[in-house]
Protein backbone atom coordinates (compact mmCIF):
# COMPACT_ATOMS: atom_id res chain seq x y z
CA UNK A 1 0.00 0.00 0.00
CA UNK A 2 1.24 3.47 -0.96
CA UNK A 3 2.27 6.06 1.79
CA UNK A 4 2.41 8.83 -1.04
CA UNK A 5 4.79 11.14 -1.12
CA UNK A 6 4.91 14.78 0.93
CA UNK A 7 3.47 17.87 -0.05
CA UNK A 8 6.48 20.10 -1.82
CA UNK A 9 7.62 23.38 0.28
CA UNK A 10 6.28 26.37 -0.95
CA UNK A 11 7.97 29.48 -2.89
CA UNK A 12 9.12 31.48 0.20
CA UNK A 13 11.39 33.75 -1.43
CA UNK A 14 8.24 34.13 -3.95
CA UNK A 15 5.77 34.94 -0.80
CA UNK A 16 8.16 37.45 0.81
CA UNK A 17 8.52 39.57 -2.31
CA UNK A 18 4.89 39.56 -2.67
CA UNK A 19 3.95 40.56 1.07
CA UNK A 20 6.55 43.30 0.45
CA UNK A 21 5.07 44.58 -2.26
CA UNK A 22 1.77 44.42 -0.50
CA UNK A 23 3.06 47.02 2.25
CA UNK A 24 4.75 49.18 -0.06
CA UNK A 25 1.68 49.98 -1.69
CA UNK A 26 -0.24 50.22 1.39
CA UNK A 27 2.26 52.75 2.68
CA UNK A 28 2.17 54.63 -1.04
CA UNK A 29 -1.28 54.77 -0.47
CA UNK A 30 -1.59 56.05 3.53
CA UNK A 31 1.10 58.45 1.92
CA UNK A 32 -0.98 60.15 -0.87
CA UNK A 33 -4.27 60.19 1.62
CA UNK A 34 -2.12 62.32 3.53
CA UNK A 35 -1.39 64.64 0.76
CA UNK A 36 -4.46 66.90 1.12
CA UNK A 37 -4.67 70.18 -0.17
CA UNK A 38 -5.61 73.15 1.96
CA UNK A 39 -7.18 76.02 0.96
CA UNK A 40 -7.97 79.26 3.63
CA UNK A 41 -8.54 83.04 3.40
CA UNK A 42 -5.23 84.00 3.55
CA UNK A 43 -3.58 81.17 1.05
CA UNK A 44 -3.18 77.64 0.01
CA UNK A 45 -1.15 74.80 0.89
CA UNK A 46 -0.70 71.94 -2.42
CA UNK A 47 0.83 68.68 -2.80
CA UNK A 48 1.95 67.49 -5.89
CA UNK A 49 4.12 63.85 -6.95
CA UNK A 50 6.37 63.74 -10.26
CA UNK A 51 5.34 60.24 -11.02
CA UNK A 52 8.53 58.66 -9.12
CA UNK A 53 6.87 58.83 -5.42
CA UNK A 54 8.48 62.60 -5.16
CA UNK A 55 6.33 64.67 -3.00
CA UNK A 56 6.66 68.70 -3.53
CA UNK A 57 4.72 70.42 -0.96
CA UNK A 58 3.53 74.61 -2.28
CA UNK A 59 2.28 76.94 -0.09
CA UNK A 60 0.50 80.29 -2.27
CA UNK A 61 -0.27 83.44 -0.57
CA UNK A 62 -3.24 85.73 -1.52
CA UNK A 63 -2.54 88.32 -3.79
CA UNK A 64 -2.91 90.11 -0.61
CA UNK A 65 -0.94 87.91 1.33
CA UNK A 66 1.74 87.87 -1.20
CA UNK A 67 1.76 91.93 -1.37
CA UNK A 68 2.40 92.33 2.70
CA UNK A 69 5.35 89.86 2.29
CA UNK A 70 6.80 91.74 -0.57
CA UNK A 71 6.57 95.03 1.12
CA UNK A 72 8.48 92.91 4.31
CA UNK A 73 11.27 92.27 2.37
CA UNK A 74 11.90 95.70 0.85
CA UNK A 75 11.52 97.10 4.64
CA UNK A 76 14.02 94.11 5.89
CA UNK A 77 16.37 95.33 2.85
CA UNK A 78 16.06 98.81 4.20
CA UNK A 79 16.61 98.12 7.36
CA UNK A 80 19.54 95.95 6.79
CA UNK A 81 21.24 98.93 5.66
CA UNK A 82 20.40 100.97 8.38
CA UNK A 83 21.44 97.84 10.36
CA UNK A 84 24.82 98.94 8.90
CA UNK A 85 24.66 102.31 9.91
CA UNK A 86 23.74 101.52 13.24
CA UNK A 87 26.81 99.26 14.14
CA UNK A 88 28.94 102.07 12.91
CA UNK A 89 27.48 104.10 15.43
CA UNK A 90 27.91 102.34 18.23
CA UNK A 91 31.08 101.25 17.03
CA UNK A 92 32.02 104.86 16.84
CA UNK A 93 30.28 105.71 20.73
CA UNK A 94 32.15 102.90 22.26
CA UNK A 95 35.74 103.91 21.11
CA UNK A 96 34.39 108.04 22.44
CA UNK A 97 33.70 106.18 25.70
CA UNK A 98 32.71 107.99 28.62
CA UNK A 99 32.36 112.04 28.44
CA UNK A 100 33.53 112.32 32.41
CA UNK A 101 33.79 116.57 31.68
CA UNK A 102 29.81 116.54 32.40
CA UNK A 103 30.27 114.67 35.74
CA UNK A 104 32.19 117.52 37.39
CA UNK A 105 31.10 119.94 39.78
CA UNK A 106 27.48 121.67 38.88
CA UNK A 107 28.50 125.37 37.98
CA UNK A 108 26.06 128.13 38.25
CA UNK A 109 28.24 130.51 36.86
CA UNK A 110 31.07 130.26 35.18
CA UNK A 111 33.43 128.96 37.88
CA UNK A 112 30.96 129.59 40.45
CA UNK A 113 29.82 126.13 42.59
CA UNK A 114 26.64 125.73 44.05
CA UNK A 115 27.61 126.45 46.95
CA UNK A 116 29.48 129.80 46.22
CA UNK A 117 26.41 130.66 44.78
CA UNK A 118 24.09 130.24 47.70
CA UNK A 119 26.59 132.08 50.14
CA UNK A 120 26.95 134.51 47.65
CA UNK A 121 23.04 135.40 48.28
CA UNK A 122 23.20 135.26 51.89
CA UNK A 123 26.50 136.96 52.84
CA UNK A 124 24.31 139.98 51.94
CA UNK A 125 21.80 139.25 54.70
CA UNK A 126 24.89 137.60 56.99
CA UNK A 127 26.72 141.28 57.00
CA UNK A 128 23.27 143.35 57.47
CA UNK A 129 22.29 141.10 60.55
CA UNK A 130 26.34 141.64 61.98
CA UNK A 131 26.13 145.16 61.44
CA UNK A 132 22.61 145.48 63.49
CA UNK A 133 23.73 143.57 66.19
CA UNK A 134 26.97 146.37 66.61
CA UNK A 135 24.86 148.88 65.98
CA UNK A 136 22.10 147.55 69.21
CA UNK A 137 25.60 146.63 71.09
CA UNK A 138 26.50 150.35 70.60
CA UNK A 139 23.38 151.78 71.33
CA UNK A 140 23.37 149.81 74.82
CA UNK A 141 26.78 151.31 75.47
CA UNK A 142 28.70 148.00 74.92
CA UNK A 143 32.39 149.00 74.72
CA UNK A 144 34.73 146.80 71.82
CA UNK A 145 36.74 144.45 74.04
CA UNK A 146 34.51 144.18 76.67
CA UNK A 147 33.62 140.49 77.84
CA UNK A 148 29.43 141.52 76.59
CA UNK A 149 31.04 142.56 73.39
CA UNK A 150 32.99 139.07 73.05
CA UNK A 151 29.95 136.68 73.91
CA UNK A 152 28.14 138.72 71.35
CA UNK A 153 30.48 138.28 68.62
CA UNK A 154 30.70 135.00 69.25
CA UNK A 155 27.05 134.19 68.74
CA UNK A 156 27.06 136.20 66.12
CA UNK A 157 29.85 133.93 64.59
CA UNK A 158 28.30 130.78 64.80
CA UNK A 159 25.31 132.09 63.58
CA UNK A 160 27.49 132.49 60.52
CA UNK A 161 28.92 129.13 60.53
CA UNK A 162 25.75 127.93 60.70
CA UNK A 163 24.34 129.31 57.66
CA UNK A 164 27.69 128.84 56.00
CA UNK A 165 27.37 125.05 57.20
CA UNK A 166 24.11 125.20 55.49
CA UNK A 167 24.74 126.27 52.01
CA UNK A 168 27.89 123.89 52.01
CA UNK A 169 25.66 121.01 53.01
CA UNK A 170 22.70 122.27 50.58
CA UNK A 171 25.54 122.82 47.63
CA UNK A 172 27.25 119.19 48.35
CA UNK A 173 23.60 117.77 47.81
CA UNK A 174 22.91 119.81 44.34
CA UNK A 175 26.24 118.58 43.29
CA UNK A 176 25.38 114.85 43.66
CA UNK A 177 22.12 115.54 41.86
CA UNK A 178 23.65 117.12 39.43
CA UNK A 179 26.05 114.75 38.97
CA UNK A 180 23.58 111.83 39.07
CA UNK A 181 21.65 113.45 36.44
CA UNK A 182 25.11 113.64 34.35
CA UNK A 183 25.57 110.11 34.74
CA UNK A 184 21.68 109.00 33.72
CA UNK A 185 22.69 111.37 30.54
CA UNK A 186 25.90 109.72 29.88
CA UNK A 187 24.27 105.73 30.09
CA UNK A 188 21.67 107.39 28.01
CA UNK A 189 23.87 108.45 24.97
CA UNK A 190 26.62 105.55 25.53
CA UNK A 191 23.13 102.92 25.22
CA UNK A 192 21.33 105.18 22.46
CA UNK A 193 23.08 103.69 19.19
CA UNK A 194 22.99 100.25 20.33
CA UNK A 195 19.21 100.46 21.42
CA UNK A 196 18.68 102.01 18.16
CA UNK A 197 20.20 98.51 16.47
CA UNK A 198 18.36 96.34 18.82
CA UNK A 199 15.07 98.31 17.58
CA UNK A 200 16.03 97.96 13.64
CA UNK A 201 17.24 93.99 14.10
CA UNK A 202 13.95 93.34 15.71
CA UNK A 203 11.76 94.53 13.58
CA UNK A 204 8.42 92.28 12.64
CA UNK A 205 7.93 89.58 10.33
CA UNK A 206 4.78 88.37 8.19
CA UNK A 207 4.42 85.24 9.02
CA UNK A 208 2.78 82.72 6.85
CA UNK A 209 -0.83 81.26 7.08
CA UNK A 210 -1.57 78.63 9.21
CA UNK A 211 -3.24 75.65 8.08
CA UNK A 212 -5.16 72.91 10.15
CA UNK A 213 -4.31 69.98 10.97
CA UNK A 214 -6.56 66.87 9.72
CA UNK A 215 -6.66 62.82 10.85
CA UNK A 216 -4.10 60.96 9.20
CA UNK A 217 -4.32 57.73 7.04
CA UNK A 218 -2.09 55.27 9.43
CA UNK A 219 -0.25 52.94 6.83
CA UNK A 220 -1.42 49.63 6.89
CA UNK A 221 -0.01 45.90 6.11
CA UNK A 222 -0.52 44.66 2.66
CA UNK A 223 -1.49 40.97 2.16
CA UNK A 224 0.66 38.42 4.37
CA UNK A 225 1.49 35.92 1.16
CA UNK A 226 4.26 34.93 3.65
CA UNK A 227 1.77 33.56 6.45
CA UNK A 228 -0.32 32.34 4.21
CA UNK A 229 2.48 29.94 2.60
CA UNK A 230 3.05 29.32 5.81
CA UNK A 231 -0.12 27.78 7.26
CA UNK A 232 -0.98 26.41 4.11
CA UNK A 233 2.14 23.93 3.88
CA UNK A 234 1.47 23.45 7.64
CA UNK A 235 -2.05 22.61 6.70
CA UNK A 236 -0.92 19.78 3.83
CA UNK A 237 1.91 18.57 6.11
CA UNK A 238 -0.72 18.05 9.10
CA UNK A 239 -2.88 16.10 6.25
CA UNK A 240 0.25 13.99 5.16
CA UNK A 241 1.42 13.27 8.69
CA UNK A 242 -2.32 11.90 9.37
CA UNK A 243 -2.53 9.82 5.93
CA UNK A 244 0.84 7.94 7.28
CA UNK A 245 0.22 7.72 10.47
CA UNK A 246 -3.72 5.82 9.20
CA UNK A 247 -1.85 4.00 6.46
CA UNK A 248 0.78 2.45 9.27
CA UNK A 249 -2.51 1.49 11.65
CA UNK A 250 -3.86 -0.29 8.97
CA UNK A 251 -0.97 -2.34 8.25
CA UNK A 252 -0.25 -3.04 11.63
CA UNK A 253 -3.16 -4.62 12.22
CA UNK A 254 -3.37 -6.86 8.83
CA UNK A 255 -0.50 -8.56 10.15
CA UNK A 256 -1.80 -8.54 13.34
CA UNK A 257 -4.74 -10.89 11.63
CA UNK A 258 -2.36 -12.54 9.62
CA UNK A 259 0.04 -14.17 12.51
CA UNK A 260 -3.28 -14.87 14.40
CA UNK A 261 -4.62 -17.05 11.85
CA UNK A 262 -0.91 -19.06 11.05
CA UNK A 263 -0.63 -19.72 14.67
CA UNK A 264 -4.59 -21.97 14.90
CA UNK A 265 -4.91 -25.74 13.12
CA UNK A 266 -5.85 -24.32 9.65
CA UNK A 267 -2.99 -21.98 9.66
CA UNK A 268 -0.83 -24.89 11.13
CA UNK A 269 -2.18 -27.22 7.96
CA UNK A 270 -1.58 -23.81 6.07
CA UNK A 271 1.39 -23.77 7.03
CA UNK A 272 2.65 -27.23 6.90
CA UNK A 273 1.53 -27.32 3.10
CA UNK A 274 3.21 -24.19 2.30
CA UNK A 275 6.53 -24.95 3.70
CA UNK A 276 6.35 -28.90 3.46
Amino acid sequence: MSKGSAPAAPDYRGAAQETAAGNLDAAKYATQANRANQVTPYGSLNWANDGNNNWTQSINLTPQGQALLDQDQRTSQGLSSLQDTATSSVAGQQARGWNDSSLAPVSINPGETAQDAIMRRQQPMLDRSRNSAETRMANQGIQQGSEAWKNAQDDIGRQENDAYSQAALQGIQTGQQARQQGIQEQQYFNSRDLNNLNALRSGSQVTNPQFGSYAQQQTTSGPDYMGAAQAGYGAQMDQYNAQQASSGGLMKGLFSLGGAALGGPMGGALASKMFG
